[in-house]
């Protein structure tokens, strides 16, 4: 079941997100002077979270919300902050409110509404005590909605409706060729969108799920929608694409999973080997015999299988071999802080080579600027997916973004 990121977060990580004491920042600023200044005078009172241009802000935003954010110069390079405002508006990303810094002589304010959610455009001049009192600002507002928010004992309690009430939805986010830039295939990624609170992170309802048996029901769901969706592009002009769904530990642990993959390909008619299930890194090291059944099983009726987030925490070489497993999906830590040095390239390159040496497919996400992209199209990555090509979309939205060839996030 896709967690999108509908992934496990780490412990840590889990655990940080969830603390509601402090308000979460996200600074948009490509002043690197302003970043530090602003993260060492804050890393006491708020949960800052740093950005150095608006595609990754957009980025943060899709998988770590919801924040206030604050984008300290509305002339940055690559994406205005107005340009940022109207992406995050037709988005419905979960923000509480906008504050824009930038060259403006005095302050004017824009209220934007999307689904219920305003956001509030300030423009002031760009000075690090402008800053620091925007963050302070926004801080405030921030805690009044985190103290609304209710504790995960009633976000549970919603969840086991959410479904019944269509609450869920899914987005794709286009996984293109290194070579051509030809689309082959999406991610499915579920989001919940609560009545009352909004955007909900995934990082938070998916382990609900999983601790509450809902994740079955939730990810059967996903899975069917997921195969619809790509039946349904077929007739839309864009045929034969690979759709991969992420599956929890916890399904794949359910004895009746293989024929739930089957009941759901025969009755939406999506082709077995258009189908790409995707887990894990941790799933393979921690097998049991009933999830390696299910593996087997599952290549036995040609659906692919996938390696996720590969070298986020395990990074085991070694068992790659022994796993029925097609891709290799590397995780976005391997591209962002590569540079083409030789020191961050070598691991990268290492486990390329292994990978195709077992005749592996290699996916490189997070891909966000064109030197990341040159840079594991060089070192033999196949796939590409980030944010250069496009955010994650609805699925009507995939033929006009195909056609139009929109493989970078427009400026």
């Amino acid at each position: 079941m896709s967690s999108g990121r509908c992934r496990m977060p780490n412990k840590s990580k889990q655990q940080d997100r969830s603390e509601l004491n402090k308000p979460r920042v996200l600074l948009v600023d490509d002043d690197a002077s302003h970043l530090t200044a602003c993260k060492r005078q804050f890393r006491d009172r708020f949960d800052v979270e740093l950005a150095r241009n608006a595609t990754e802000a957009l980025s943060k935003l899709d998988t770590l919300g919801p924040f206030e954010v604050i984008v300290s110069d509305q002339r940055m390079p690559g994406m205005s902050g107005l340009r940022l405002l109207q992406e995050v508006t037709r988005r419905g990303l979960p923000v509480v409110r906008i504050m824009l810094t930038g060259h403006a002589n005095q302050e004017t304010a824009i209220a934007a509404v999307n689904d219920g959610q305003i956001f509030r455009f300030h423009t002031k001049p760009c000075r690090l005590d402008t800053l620091s009192q925007s963050i302070t600002a926004a801080a405030e507002k921030y805690q009044s909605i985190a103290a609304q928010t209710p504790p995960h004992a009633h976000l549970q309690k919603d969840l086991r409706h959410a479904l019944d009430r269509g609450e869920f939805h899914l987005v794709y986010q286009p996984q293109v060729l290194a070579a051509t830039t030809e689309m082959t295939g999406v991610e499915a990624l579920i989001r919940w969108i609560h009545p009352e609170h909004g955007t909900v992170s995934p990082e938070v309802f998916v382990p609900l799920l999983e601790r509450s048996g809902m994740i079955d029901r939730v990810g059967e769901w996903v899975l069917r929608k997921a195969c619809e969706d790509a039946v349904t592009l077929d007739a839309s002009g864009v045929s034969g694409l690979h759709m991969a769904v992420n599956v929890s530990p916890v399904q794949l642990r359910e004895d009746h999973f293989t024929d739930t993959v089957e009941r759901v390909l025969a009755e939406t008619g999506l082709p077995a080997e258009r189908l790409e299930i995707e887990l894990t890194e941790s799933i393979p090291v921690d097998a049991s015999d009933a999830i390696l059944d299910h593996m087997n099983d599952l290549r036995s009726i040609g659906v692919r299988l996938a390696i996720d987030d590969f070298g986020a925490g395990y990074s085991a070489l070694s068992y790659l071999n022994k796993f029925p497993v097609q891709k290799l999906k590397l995780d976005k830590s391997f591209v962002q802080n590569i540079d083409g040095t030789a020191d961050e390239t070598v691991v990268t390159q290492t486990v390329v080579n292994l990978a195709h040496r077992l005749d592996m497919t290699v996916i490189a996400e997070g891909v966000e600027t064109a030197d990341q992209f040159d840079i594991v199209s060089a070192l033999g990555c196949d796939i590409c997916q980030g944010y250069l090509f496009s955010a994650p979309m609805a699925a009507p939205a995939l033929p006009d973004w195909n056609s139009n060839k929109r493989l970078k996030i427009a400026v």
